[in-house]
């Protein structure tokens, strides 16, 4: 048996027991149970992998990471794809109240730490029992701050900045504290992909610069006042996609910036009855044409639509008709006899 080395570590009457170095230097590492999806769980899991104190029994991913098998092309990062390479158990439950995955867990060795780095589930009070220690998060947002639904889109259409956190919740303590923040302002020209980069890109250097210190409870403890709850809501009403004509331009296109995220749909309006979304580049004119009621184009040029608004105008180039055909304005004008004084609805 050239290149194994064991070590006896009982021994019952005819029964030998052996454990080999590297078992043994398992049993030495903290345990731990990753939950996690696209960019952000993905570099994270990584920088747990490089870690020689760390030992990961399980791997928890999003119920709608595709990447691995159906579309490698996918935006978001897989998890399961790194998990898969790196030869992990890797899960991925519809629900995590599911009495099958439920029992799965109880068949592994108790997580010292459980980690979550953009998972999009709310843990239950049985996941949450299992960590001896504590439950480490990286949040691209805090809730409290950042209004009730996702908060990278509030932060565009709010105009404040995303605050990305390092929290952390002890087995024994009632709430979860923010260890370490950034803020991240909103630049003018972002929009919720380049927002989500940057706070993925600063979630990520929080949790790899502060993983250590945490493992080792050498961490400073917060002001009472940094405290909040581990859970938050993760919704967008549908009804914050449809572009209202009697908000401002600027409103508009915050709007529209915020719900631009390849290659999902970003805020619509109809014209006659078809659904239309504008696409970047879109700019705000501050003078309004008087003549003109909002949602009404007021000119069309080789290159752009000109749209009034409840103040201000919107200038845009590009559209995308029923979330298939892209035009750019003059196409889109000429194809469909467009004509100054045409109006675009709230609703079909």
């Amino acid at each position: 048996m050239s290149g194994l080395h064991f070590e006896i570590s009982s021994f019952r009457n005819d029964l030998i027991t052996v454990t080999s170095h590297e078992n043994m230097k398992k049993m030495d590492r903290k345990n731990i149970l990753f939950l996690g999806g696209n960019q952000l769980g993905c570099r994270c899991l990584k920088e747990v992998l490089r870690n020689r104190k760390l030992n990961i029994e399980c791997v928890i991913g999003r119920y709608d990471d595709y990447g691995s098998i159906v579309n490698p092309k996918a935006w978001n990062a897989s998890l399961a794809r790194v998990a898969f390479k790196r030869g992990l158990c890797y899960v991925q439950p519809k629900s995590l109240d599911d009495q099958i995955f439920l029992g799965s867990l109880d068949s592994m060795d108790r997580p010292d730490y459980i980690i979550i780095c953009e998972y999009d589930k709310s843990l239950n009070e049985k996941i949450i029992s299992l960590a001896d220690e504590g439950i480490i998060s990286i949040n691209l947002g805090n809730s409290l701050e950042n209004g009730e639904y996702f908060p990278i889109p509030w932060s565009i259409v709010n105009g404040y900045s995303l605050t990305v956190t390092l929290d952390y919740k002890g087995r024994t303590q009632r709430v979860t504290e923010c260890i370490a923040r950034v803020d991240i302002p909103f630049e003018k020209e972002d929009t919720a992909y380049t927002l989500y980069s940057k706070a993925t890109l600063e979630g990520y250097k929080l949790f790899s610069e502060n993983l250590n210190d945490l493992i080792q409870s050498k961490f400073t403890r917060p002001d009472k006042n940094n405290r909040w709850s581990l859970c938050s809501d993760t919704s967008l009403p549908d009804d914050h996609r449809h572009i209202r004509w009697d908000w401002t331009a600027d409103r508009i296109n915050r709007m529209i910036r915020a719900l631009t995220f390849p290659p999902y749909p970003t805020a619509h309006t109809y014209y006659k009855d078809m659904e239309i979304e504008f696409l970047e580049p879109i700019e705000v004119i501050d003078d309004d044409k008087n003549d003109f009621n909002p949602g009404q184009i007021v000119d069309i040029l080789p290159d752009r639509l000109i749209i009034q608004t409840q103040k201000g105008c919107l200038s845009i180039k590009r559209v995308r008709i029923n979330e298939s055909l892209t035009l750019n304005a003059m196409k889109f004008s000429e194809h469909f006899n467009i004509s100054i004084g045409d109006i675009f609805c709230d609703r079909n």
